[in-house]
């Protein structure tokens, strides 16, 4: 018999690692679209649930903490790009450019849903195997 090593295997919750791969892809698009409605507080009570199950439950294969250096990269330049380029009352001018009060709520808002759609496919990515997904994809 094969022996697992330390840190194989699955640690989801088994609900949701056995659930059908068409489901979790439905449930994605049902959260992607309700994410673009919600304001602060909503996306703060969906997301933290997630959160905290991709903190301690942390897949065996999950992306190493370099690879997430890119994702901090691009909410970033996505903030300060909302932040600069919305119109609104300024907060700080930098010569031509301002930070305005509505940019940096709407940047902080686009990051937040950002990165909840990161952690939903994180969560999908470990808790789906590849020959699942593709089957599920053929399947539409």
């Amino acid at each position: 018999m094969a022996q697992l090593k330390r840190g194989q295997g699955q640690r989801f919750p088994q609900p949701l690692a056995h659930m059908d791969v068409r489901l979790k892809l439905g449930l994605m698009f049902g959260v992607s679209l309700v994410c673009l409605e919600l304001g602060f507080s909503g996306l703060a009570l969906l997301g933290l649930p997630l959160a905290l199950l991709l903190a301690f439950h942390r897949p065996a294969s999950g992306p190493d903490l370099k690879d997430l250096r890119w994702i901090v990269l691009m909410l970033a330049l996505v903030f300060s790009a909302r932040t600069l380029f919305t119109d609104g009352v300024p907060w700080i001018a930098f010569g031509p450019l301002a930070a305005t009060r509505e940019g940096l709520r709407e940047g902080a808002l686009t990051c937040l849903r950002l990165a909840l759609m990161f952690m939903l496919g994180a969560a999908f990515i470990a808790t789906t195997r590849s020959a699942k997904s593709r089957r599920a994809s053929n399947g539409f």
